[in-house]
């Protein structure tokens, strides 16, 4: 038998590409309420580039963008809304092609508006946001699944789109590593050692292991070797048979980013990261370890309403009960009678006992570990307020039933153009090396690149792996932002609470003032392209700052002032100097 499986590079198992759409949408809406105090800063036309402004000086001819439609508040504040709503609708595998296409519209929209505060991850979810909508996310764990009324899906998926999927991870870590080729990525090994002397990146556990520059030599060595061999040893996890080689790849790379996340604050790009590794979990690990009730359970419903058939599919969808059979009560006489006299649904365990309403549901619960959580409600007076709740539901029936009006019964799998779906497929791949490609000293023929930017460009599946490439930048740098009240008194209009023009600033303190990604990524940014200076102070001088409207102050004058010291070694640092970016009259 041969030990090689060449198929399976085309393919991804539908469970594992269930599991990533779960946790991404839930790390993209723990990411909006994250950014939700700097929303209007980055994105409105209260904020630092009003739409007149960006359209006429930033915006580029193929950035579209939804908030481009209408510059009021209400309008943006809607749009946000119906972001969470698209987010929460496809994590829930609620229509979840349609919901992906406008999670994907509104995440490009954002970018387009300001892309000032954008990093990598931004680069990998809006690619791969685009992907999804090629690949059966809503197959399992969805209330598509619990709805359809077609065949039981298979398991695994083959399809060009499954290795469009795996090429971007690829070209991820590939391109990472080519930029990086440099003597502090791959002979030194220092490279850590100077990025966690950049106040804006180092997190506390940055700072110590500060102290060990042993280990992060070795950190140093095996994120640049990871990163440059990737490719090969993902295609042959994935070519192996046996299963082992590939999961004990996740497991590296989720342990990889978890230490990224540790040690240094670039953003949600790991997490973002981890999430999409899910997906490549191996169909034999579900076969062996799903999961499922410790008994034979058998459910029950009132065939002749519809709102409760779907409830029971959800359920046993959501709680992972594929191996609960659910039949109508009308399928069975004796457990439609007892239906009928205890106004309830039913499910019977292995020893032939039936049980009703909220008891019902605890059965279950008490079947399958998973489901540890609920075990709370086997205590009396849970388990009476579940009864009361059940009872409440099953009396108002005609109400609840509603609210699942919208969840209508349809095939998983439409129609589908496989030749066009596939032909893009191809073109995709292309599109998704051209850019990385074009912008490294390999690139190639500049037709094809000319032909293929356009592509890049409208689909926004341009990315660029540059960070700390070819090696971390060696300064330190960081910003105050100065405002001058009516009264002559000076206040920091980042951080109120402290006196300005200190002599050093710590880590700690830089952290807290830049703790938000497009805070953070706003002022790097900065540092390079002093222009960016004019819009951040005329942003602070027309919305002054808390304490100036609570004293009922004017805030009369905005300066912006750079402090920069030059790293001349991990362990050797130039004295600090600094530079007046901007003053700026606000009356």
């Amino acid at each position: 038998m041969s030990y090689f499986n060449f198929q399976q590079v085309f393919t991804l198992d539908k469970r594992s590409l269930a599991l990533m759409r779960v946790i991404l949408c839930l790390f993209l809406l723990f990411d909006l309420y994250e950014q939700l105090p700097y929303l209007e800063m980055f994105y409105s036309d209260n904020g630092l580039f009003p739409i007149s402004l960006w359209l006429n000086d930033y915006a580029h001819d193929w950035s579209y963008s939804l908030l481009y439609l209408n510059n009021s508040l209400i309008f943006f504040w809607a749009s946000i809304t119906c972001y969470a709503i698209a987010l929460f609708s496809m994590l829930i595998g609620f229509r979840t092609k349609g919901s992906n296409f406008w999670v994907w519209l509104f995440f490009v929209s954002f970018n387009n508006r300001n892309w000032f505060g954008l990093n990598g991850g931004d680069d990998l979810v809006r690619i791969m946001l685009l992907i999804l909508l090629f690949l059966p996310t809503h197959h399992f764990y969805s209330i598509d699944k619990a709805l359809n009324k077609s065949t039981e899906p298979k398991s695994s998926y083959q399809s060009l789109w499954c290795f469009v999927f795996i090429w971007q991870l690829l070209i991820m870590y590939f391109f990472s590593a080519l930029f990086k080729n440099h003597p502090i990525w791959n002979h030194d090994y220092t490279a850590l050692s100077f990025a966690l002397k950049l106040y804006v990146f180092s997190t506390p556990f940055g700072e110590y292991f500060q102290n060990y520059p042993a280990i992060l030599k070795f950190l140093s060595f095996a994120t640049y070797w990871s990163e440059l061999l990737i490719p090969i040893a993902l295609i042959i996890s994935l070519i192996l048979r046996k299963s082992f080689f590939r999961l004990s790849l996740i497991f590296y790379f989720i342990s990889f980013h978890l230490g990224i996340l540790l040690l240094l604050n670039v953003g949600n790009f790991p997490l973002y990261a981890m999430s999409f590794w899910l997906a490549l979990i191996p169909s034999q690990f579900w076969d062996k370890f799903s999961l499922k009730p410790s008994q034979e359970l058998t459910m029950y419903y009132d065939g002749g309403c519809n709102f409760c058939k779907k409830l029971v599919m959800i359920i046993r969808e959501f709680l992972f009960l594929k191996n609960i059979k659910a039949y109508p009560s009308y399928a069975n006489y004796e457990r439609l009678q007892e239906m009928k006299k205890n106004d309830s649904w039913i499910v019977k365990d292995q020893k032939g006992h039936t049980h009703h309403g909220f008891s019902a549901f605890l059965i279950i619960v008490n079947s399958t570990w998973y489901l540890y959580p609920f075990f709370i409600f086997n205590n009396k007076v849970l388990a009476s307020l579940g009864e009361k709740g059940y009872r409440f539901i099953a009396d108002h029936r005609s109400l609840f039933s509603k609210f699942t009006k919208p969840l209508h019964w349809s095939p998983l799998s439409k129609k589908s153009t496989f030749p066009l779906k596939e032909f893009f497929a191809f073109v995709m791949l292309l599109s998704l090396l051209n850019w990385p490609l074009s912008h490294s000293q390999y690139s190639w023929s500049p037709k094809i690149t000319n032909f293929l930017n356009p592509l890049n460009q409208w689909l926004h599946t341009y990315q660029n792996w540059n960070l700390f490439a070819p090696y971390p930048q060696k300064t330190n740098t960081w910003h105050q932002v100065i405002g001058t009240l009516d009264d002559g008194h000076k206040i920091d209009l980042i951080n109120p609470g402290r006196s300005v023009l200190i002599e050093k600033l710590s880590r700690k303190e830089v952290a807290n003032d830049f703790h938000n990604k497009l805070m953070r990524k706003l002022f790097l940014r900065l540092e390079q392209d002093d222009s960016l200076a004019d819009p951040i102070a005329r942003f602070y001088c027309q919305n002054g700052n808390r304490r100036a409207i609570e004293h009922k102050k004017l805030l009369t004058r905005v300066e912006i002032v750079q402090f920069k010291e030059v790293l001349v070694s991990p362990n050797v640092v130039a004295p600090q100097n600094n530079k007046l970016l901007i003053t700026l009259d606000c009356l």
